[in-house]
């Protein structure tokens, strides 16, 4: 199915954005009003020479036509040019008021004088009022600003389709971002947000070791469950506690053949390496809980330790690959891999050992053991490249058929 990210901070940068600009509008409609008030109050100044009747309106008039004809010669100062028109377009704006003051009888000219004062009052109100909205959106503009800057920024793979993505490791690199998000965000993280990391997850623990078979046309692969990854974790931090102990006091055989080796992965990390460290959980005939562990590549040069699973040779007879109807596919017949050769990985090492002791596979999980900037230390990894060519000769039953 589909997948999309939140965009909570996106949207909230939007609208701040939306509220800033509501906020310019509102401040040109101010300017407008204002302009509206400085208008009316010339306009009512003017109109005050009503009050002398029918004479003095003419005589302003003819004081403002005169005003005018000498206004409409240019002026040599190009720089007074501007302030000239301006003159003149004040001098016929007089004009013209004039002349409809004249126009009037006594009564007439009364009402114009009220109307200019009431032009006035609605021109104050209209300013009062534009300032009022845009003081208000200016508040809330101000508060939208602060939301957005105070949510934390969020990775960018939550900007990722990530139905269109097919490399199962890209994915999980990508989830761990996002739930590092939602844990940083605590309570204010959106459900949908925890919601869609959990429908990753959920689909990452699937595809993880999940492969399709090209000879049953079926898909072949073990999910990664909750007691598994809780079991690989387990492992991981034993291995830790184990090689941070000063000597092997009190520890059985096993725990010290575990402690060297979690010495020799502490090594490792500190060089900038590490291994995978891999679980498979399974059931025996009895229907008991079966719990296999596993290493990539070596330790300290040995390929085997007691407690672990055995390693696949990469020459000679037993440098195999078993299927699930236990058919042996020689190493060396499998598909080329670009990346670590076949039979090093834990994962085709845990389900050899699964053939061998033939027990039933219920589920599997991997984790990186080493440097953070190979992959953060602990994390949950998916097959690689290698093991996800090994997975459907493994798990296949019809090998025969191919």
């Amino acid at each position: 199915m589909p997948l999309t990210g939140f965009t909570e901070k996106q949207d909230l940068e939007k609208a701040a954005k939306e509220a800033a600009d509501k906020v310019k509008a509102a401040e040109r409609t101010c300017s407008d009003r204002a302009y509206d008030l400085k208008r009316a109050g010339e306009n009512q100044d003017l109109t005050k020479v009503a009050a002398g009747g029918k004479a003095a309106c003419q005589s302003a008039l003819d004081d403002a036509l005169e005003d005018a004809e000498r206004l409409k010669d240019p002026l040599a100062d190009k720089t007074l040019e501007r302030a000239r028109k301006q003159q003149l377009g004040a001098a016929k704006r007089k004009a013209e008021l004039y002349q409809a003051l004249v126009a009037l009888d006594d009564s007439g000219r009364s009402d114009a004088i009220v109307e200019a004062a009431k032009a006035v009052r609605e021109a104050e109100e209209a300013l009062t009022k534009a300032t009022e909205n845009k003081d208000q959106l200016a508040k809330l503009a101000e508060e939208a600003d602060k939301k957005a800057k105070d949510f934390p920024a969020l990775d960018a793979a939550w900007k990722k389709d990530h139905s269109a993505t097919r490399s199962a490791r890209s994915l999980e690199a990508d989830l761990r971002k996002m739930k590092a998000d939602v844990d940083r965000l605590g309570a204010n993280a959106p459900p949908s947000a925890v919601q869609y990391c959990k429908a990753l997850e959920s689909q990452l623990d699937h595809d993880a070791h999940h492969v399709p078979c090209p000879r049953c046309n079926t898909e072949h692969g073990i999910d990664r469950t909750d007691d598994a990854k809780a079991a690989v974790d387990r492992e991981v931090k034993e291995l830790e506690r184990l090689a941070a102990l000063p000597d092997e006091t009190g520890l059985n055989d096993q725990q010290k053949r575990d402690r060297a080796m979690g010495k020799h992965l502490e090594a490792l990390r500190a060089q900038k390496g590490g291994k995978m460290i891999g679980v498979l959980m399974c059931e025996d005939s009895n229907g008991d809980t079966v719990m296999l562990r596993a290493f990539s590549g070596d330790v300290a040069g040995a390929d085997d330790v007691e407690g672990w699973c055995q390693h696949i040779p990469p020459n000679g007879p037993d440098a195999v690959m078993k299927t699930a109807n236990g058919v042996a596919v020689p190493l060396g017949a499998l598909p080329p891999s670009p990346g670590t050769p076949h039979g090093v990985c834990a994962a085709p090492k845990l389900i050899q050992e699964a053939h061998r002791r033939g027990l039933t596979i219920v589920s599997i999980a991997e984790a990186w053991y080493g440097d953070d900037k190979v992959q953060p230390h602990g994390a949950l990894v998916a097959s690689c490249t290698t093991c996800r060519s090994n997975l459907d000769v493994q798990l296949c039953n019809a090998y025969p058929t191919i």
